[in-house]
């Protein structure tokens, strides 16, 4: 939640609630409940984790706020990446198919906007993403195919990746067969 939105999650309109209790019985919190027949969410146990949004079959429990600046959204990313790859050391795959100027987590993206490229993997998160923005660049035959496509470009992400340590823009590319 803390992710995608600025704020906790608001019931939109408690007059469409069908009172099946899937919040309620899937909140961490216990911070949903009826309150005079009224379904409510306490601010002060909500821990934003957004479960009920997920299992209201009505989506009347939304998050207050989803209007966050592009950049914060896009580093927001970039910081929960960065505490997974504290742990320990880890591979990265990227696969560069069906690229859409959608996010990849959309279930109605967008046409793809370039052919399929390939699979890259390295160890550095920073350098197989500055390479998966280059190839995608060259395939789309432009400098910055996400900003062109979608009007937001991923090179923010990658600066602000390089700037906390994660790894380095800089890298080779080794074609196997």
């Amino acid at each position: 939640m803390a992710q995608h939105a600025s704020d906790d999650p608001v019931i939109s309109d408690a007059s469409k609630c069908i009172k099946c209790s899937n919040c309620i019985n899937n909140c961490p919190a216990d911070a949903i409940s009826y309150v005079n027949d009224v379904i409510t969410i306490d601010k002060e146990k909500c821990i934003g984790c957004a479960k009920c949004i997920a299992e209201c079959p009505k989506r009347i429990i939304k998050p207050e706020s989803t209007n966050l600046e592009t950049n914060v959204f896009l580093e927001r990313l970039v910081e929960y990446a960065c505490m997974f790859t504290r742990k320990k050391p880890m591979v990265y795959i990227n696969v560069l198919a069906n690229i859409s100027s959608s996010c990849d987590c959309s279930a109605r993206a967008p046409l793809p906007f370039t052919q399929d490229i390939g699979i890259l993997a390295s160890k550095d998160i920073v350098a197989i993403e500055q390479a998966s923005h280059d190839l995608v660049a060259e395939g789309h035959k432009c400098e910055d195919a996400f900003l062109k496509e979608s009007g937001v470009s991923g090179l923010g992400q990658i600066e602000y990746a390089q700037k906390l340590g994660m790894g380095t823009r800089k890298y080779k590319l080794v074609e196997l067969k």
